[in-house]
């Protein structure tokens, strides 16, 4: 049988289209089949340009910026602290200073005598006067000395001069309220005793530095009444020039040539022997320093 036109339109298109078109006829919604095999190569190639992916490549590491912030200026190093503190000068606190028998307030006899100083610089200011250290001269080296006591250190070759057990001295004051220190040595001296005195025969006028007895309140101008409540069995009498010593005392003090404690006015002055009555205390004192020599 001789292959039809038919037959041979579908054996040629056969060649280029899938088998399921032979026997049919090609419709007009067949179309889109046929531009599609036309047109096959076309989107092949776009599809490989726009559907290949980059390989991954990770992103550089983030490191710090290498501009350096603009320099500033260095702070002055810190003035180093003076190996020795100057003595504080700043006033008294309002709490009086106690004395005793014992010491001066937080000072106690026996303490270091640098220590002393600047303990009690912290509570009363700069000094107003200060001997610094002195060298005081054996009994041996002084002339006619056998009248004093043995083993005394003399301030100078007069054995009247001030006198005392110890061959270093040195005094610390404050206005009224001086200190003693001694030893053999400067470096090994101690605080010895203290003295706090106003004018002789004279009512105070003052109390600098504020301080009192401890545990009595008694200070500078205190009456004679004041004083005999707090130490019961305290009396007044006569001394050297006609002063006014307190005898009976509480503790030993420094003798300054008349007594360790004094009041203002005067004993008789020539007349009759008796004490005035507004005495007021002008002179107390504790532990020990330089008294004057005897003849």
């Amino acid at each position: 049988m001789r292959p039809t036109r038919r037959s041979i339109l579908c054996l040629a298109v056969a060649a280029t289209v899938l088998a399921p078109a032979c026997g049919r006829d090609i419709k007009s919604e067949d179309a889109p089949v046929t531009i599609g095999l036309t047109t096959t190569k076309v989107p092949s190639t776009t599809t490989r340009a726009s559907t290949t992916v980059a390989p991954a490549i990770a992103p550089p590491a983030t490191t710090e910026p290498t501009t350096t912030a603009p320099a500033t200026t260095a702070a002055p190093p810190p003035t180093p602290a003076p190996t020795t503190a100057p003595p504080p000068t700043t006033a008294a606190p309002d709490e009086p200073l106690q004395l005793s028998g014992e010491g001066v307030d937080v000072a106690e006899f026996g303490d270091e005598a640098e220590g002393a100083v600047a303990t009690l610089s912290a509570r009363l200011g700069s000094p107003s006067e200060d001997t610094g250290w002195e060298s005081f001269l054996p009994a041996a080296e002084v002339d006619d000395a056998e009248y004093g006591e043995p083993g005394d250190y003399y301030a100078s070759n007069d054995n009247l001069s001030e006198a005392w057990r110890f061959r270093a001295h040195r005094k610390v004051c404050w206005q009224t309220l001086c200190v003693h220190l001694g030893g053999e040595s400067d470096a090994t001296s101690s605080l010895r005793g203290w003295e706090w005195a106003a004018d002789d025969f004279e009512t105070p006028t003052t109390t600098v530095p504020k301080a009192q007895l401890a545990g009595t309140g008694i200070h500078l101008g205190s009456t004679l009444p004041e004083l005999q409540a707090a130490y019961p069995g305290v009396t007044v009498g006569g001394a050297e020039g006609y002063s006014l010593a307190v005898d009976n005392r509480p503790w030993d003090g420094v003798f300054d040539g008349v007594a360790q404690w004094r009041m203002s006015g005067r004993w008789g002055n020539g007349g009759p022997q008796t004490v005035p009555a507004d005495i007021r205390v002008t002179r107390l004192s504790a532990g020990e320093g330089p008294e004057p020599g005897c003849c």
